[in-house]
Formats: C-alpha cells, sequence, structure tokens
C-alpha cells in the first residue's frame, strides 16, 4: 500500500511553527450583566501552528494532548492578517 512515495511510506508532517498548552472553554452571554460567563471544559489540548506544504496557508489547529485528535482545523491565508472582533449589538 504505497502512498506515491518510495518504499510505501507516509508523507512526513510539516513541524510546527509555535506549539503551546490550551484548554478549550465555553462562554454563556449573561444578559442581565450584560458579560460572559466562561467556564473551563476538562479536556486537555494545545495549539499548534503550521504551514502548509504550499506555503500560502498557515494552520491553526487545536489537538486534544489525550486522544491526539485534531478537532478544530482553520486554514489561514498567509497574505491576511487574521482578526476576531467581539462586539455587541
Amino acid at each position: 500500500p504505497g502512498l506515491g512515495l518510495p518504499g510505501g511510506a507516509a508523507p512526513a508532517a510539516p513541524a510546527p511553527l509555535v506549539r503551546f498548552k490550551a484548554g478549550k472553554m465555553t462562554a454563556e452571554w449573561q444578559s442581565a450583566s450584560r458579560k460572559f460567563l466562561v467556564s473551563p471544559q476538562n479536556e486537555k489540548g494545545e495549539i499548534v501552528l503550521t504551514r502548509a506544504a504550499d506555503g500560502q496557508l498557515l494552520h491553526f489547529q487545536w489537538l486534544n494532548r489525550v486522544s491526539k485528535e485534531v478537532t478544530l482545523t482553520l486554514p489561514l491565508p498567509l497574505t491576511q492578517t487574521p482578526t476576531l472582533t467581539l462586539g455587541l449589538a
């Protein structure tokens, strides 16, 4: 069962640019106080940033440190600066 590589070897995963421990949380809107109530989840995880093989994308991933399962992957174009805006209408 070759994957197009000599000897059937799997392609090597790209080395992470950045890797750090990061858990998960839930955020629940509290309308009375107009604030979010943030609570931790028990999952142990880490954030991993890798560059795609073509060099055009940055992959932002959340990896479960126990099961080694990637539960979130966001491909981000390297030509843009990713931003996150939170606001209330």
